[in-house]
């Protein structure tokens, strides 16, 4: 089950971030970001985003 929410978060992780990044790539574009510079900017938010995902799925009631 933890496999399973994890890769669930994973997935959305990069969903989102793919819809953060093509809804605001006319900025990207305008600043002329090399693809290196996108993919970067793409796995970090990805990253950021599944980490916050994991932890909110993953709190333990005390």
């Amino acid at each position: 089950m933890r496999r399973r929410v994890s890769s669930l978060a994973i997935t959305l992780s990069v969903v989102i971030a793919f819809w953060l990044i093509w809804s605001r790539l006319h900025i990207i574009v305008w600043v002329q970001a090399s693809f290196w510079q996108i993919l970067i900017v793409f796995a970090v938010l990805a990253v950021a985003l599944f980490l916050g995902i994991d932890h909110l799925l993953n709190q333990t009631r005390d």
